[in-house]
C-alpha cells in the first residue's frame, strides 16, 4: 500500500510539472516569447487613395529565424520559425473579410476551405503548407487584418494560439 501511495504522489508531481510547463502566464512569458513590432511606414496607392501599413505589436515564440514583408494591394508579414512553423500578419485594406473572427487548431483541409472562402489563398501562394500540421486564423476587429499561424506542431499549438491572441494594433499617426 505504501508503494502505491508513493507512486501516486510521484505521478501527481509529474502531472503538476507538465501542466505548469504548458500553462503560459506572466511568470514564464519572457522565456517563451519576444516582441515583434511593426512600425513600418510603407504605403500603397490605389486610385487616389494612399493607405499605410498597420502598426502592430505581437508576442512571437522565441526562435524567429527570419521575417519578410510583401507589398501588393495588401501588406503581408511572414515570420518564419524553426521546423517550418510560420506566423502571417496580413492587412488587406481594399478587400472584404468574409470569415469568422477566429478559427484555431484547424486541419489543413479545414484551413484551406476557410482561406478559400476568405479569398486568402492567392495571397498565401508560395508558402509551403505541411498538411499534417495545425493552422489557425484570427481576424482583428473590422480592420481587415488577419493574423494566421501555419504548419504548427501539435505540441506547440498552445504557444502559437497565445501569440496570435497577443496581437495589438497601434495607431497610425
Amino acid at each position: 500500500m505504501r508503494c502505491v501511495n508513493i507512486l501516486l504522489l510521484i505521478l501527481f508531481f509529474i502531472k503538476c510539472s507538465i501542466a505548469q510547463h504548458l500553462r503560459i502566464d506572466g511568470s514564464n512569458q519572457h522565456k517563451l516569447f519576444t516582441r515583434f513590432v511593426n512600425s513600418n511606414e510603407m504605403t500603397i496607392n490605389r486610385d487616389s487613395e494612399r493607405v499605410s501599413d498597420k502598426k502592430f505589436v505581437i508576442q512571437v515564440p522565441q526562435g524567429l529565424q527570419n521575417s519578410k514583408l510583401t507589398i501588393n494591394n495588401y501588406f503581408l508579414h511572414l515570420l518564419a520559425f524553426k521546423g517550418g512553423q510560420k506566423i502571417v500578419l496580413l492587412y488587406q485594406p481594399f478587400d472584404t473579410i468574409g470569415v469568422d473572427k477566429q478559427s484555431l487548431n484547424l486541419s489543413y483541409t479545414d484551413f484551406e476551405v476557410l482561406c478559400s472562402k476568405a479569398g486568402l489563398l492567392e495571397k498565401l501562394n508560395g508558402i509551403e503548407f505541411f498538411k499534417n500540421r495545425l493552422f489557425g486564423l484570427k481576424v482583428i476587429g473590422k480592420e481587415k487584418f488577419f493574423v494566421i499561424y501555419l504548419n504548427v506542431k501539435n505540441r506547440e499549438v498552445e504557444v502559437y494560439n497565445y501569440a496570435i491572441n497577443s496581437l495589438t494594433l497601434t495607431s497610425n499617426q
